[in-house]
């Protein structure tokens, strides 16, 4: 296990050294599980405008948000819930599951955010048929999940 921290995107987490970052810029963290030489699943990670400071997504809301982002992809959704980290972070986590180009698809949705109002989004994409072999690996990415102070761009000179 690494840890891996994204300055640009505003986190820190520990991941399976089998995940191998593809993209790392201020909107989104892209990365993918390769296990063998076979890509198991995608991990793309963005942060998301600040919430008033107290307020938070209701579950339903999130689902609801999955529901309208994934469109004809969607047929149903297989789990949700809620719970509070060691980090204190609150955490939805929702699983749906369709199709893409008529591959039976399962999608791990998490909405992460904490009491000041700071939120991020992470998404695990895999074939269903992968999903024995991603092992639940999405769970220990999220719970070590730690906000950071976002670097801010600087001025070319």
């Amino acid at each position: 296990v690494l840890e891996f921290r994204s300055p640009h995107v505003g986190f820190a987490m520990l991941a399976d050294r089998k995940w191998i970052t593809m993209v790392d810029r201020r909107e989104v963290l892209i990365k993918r599980l390769v296990v063998r030489g076979d890509l198991i699943a995608q991990c793309n990670v963005s942060t998301l405008p600040d919430l008033q400071s107290g307020k938070q997504l209701a579950l339903k809301s999130f689902q609801n948000d999955i529901r309208n982002s994934l469109g004809k992809q969607f047929a149903q959704f297989a789990s949700a819930s809620q719970y509070v980290t060691s980090q204190k972070l609150r955490v939805l986590r929702v699983v749906a599951v369709g199709r893409s180009s008529d591959l039976p698809i399962q999608w791990n949705y998490y909405h992460i955010s904490d009491d000041k109002g700071r939120r991020a989004a992470m998404v695990f994409t895999m074939e269903s048929k992968l999903v024995k072999r991603f092992a639940a690996r999405d769970r220990s990415m999220v719970n070590t999940f730690q906000f950071l102070n976002r670097r801010q761009p600087t001025r070319a000179k």
